[in-house]
């Protein structure tokens, strides 16, 4: 029986690995987490004030875009490793931070995203412990 070549190779346009958008969205996602990083960052260097805990948000939504940058692209498949770890990354950051502006119900439900990803995570769990 002859395979013909779009047959089979099919199964690497399916996998977010591969593609073209896959590439771009994980390029996106590593940028944000980075910038999310320098923001978060320097708010931690702003007097406990409204100014920092908007920074601090403004960084949780950085992470958030980042997360959902790569989660969209996957389309409902599997996470590769890389992917799940830098969602997984982005997920916790984005619960500390979020728990350090105050934003109790935001921390517990990043939490609980993150914990999906990875059930035994210690980080996940004491960041919803506070919240």
């Amino acid at each position: 029986m002859v395979i013909r070549y779009n047959e089979k190779w099919a199964f690497v346009e399916d996998e977010p690995e591969f593609d073209e958008e896959g590439c771009a969205a994980r390029q996106e996602a590593a940028e944000l987490r980075e910038q999310a990083n320098a923001l978060a960052h320097h708010a931690e260097g702003l007097p406990e004030c409204e100014l920092q805990r908007a920074r601090l948000r403004e960084a949780v939504a950085m992470y958030r875009r980042a997360d959902t940058r790569i989660s969209r692209v996957a389309a409902g498949r599997r996470l590769s490793p890389g992917d799940k770890e830098l969602v997984l990354q982005c997920r916790l950051n984005a619960a500390c931070l979020a728990l350090k502006a105050g934003d109790e119900a935001v921390t517990s439900r990043i939490c609980d995203e993150a914990l999906e990803l990875d059930p035994q995570n210690p980080h996940a769990a004491l960041f919803q412990a506070r919240a």
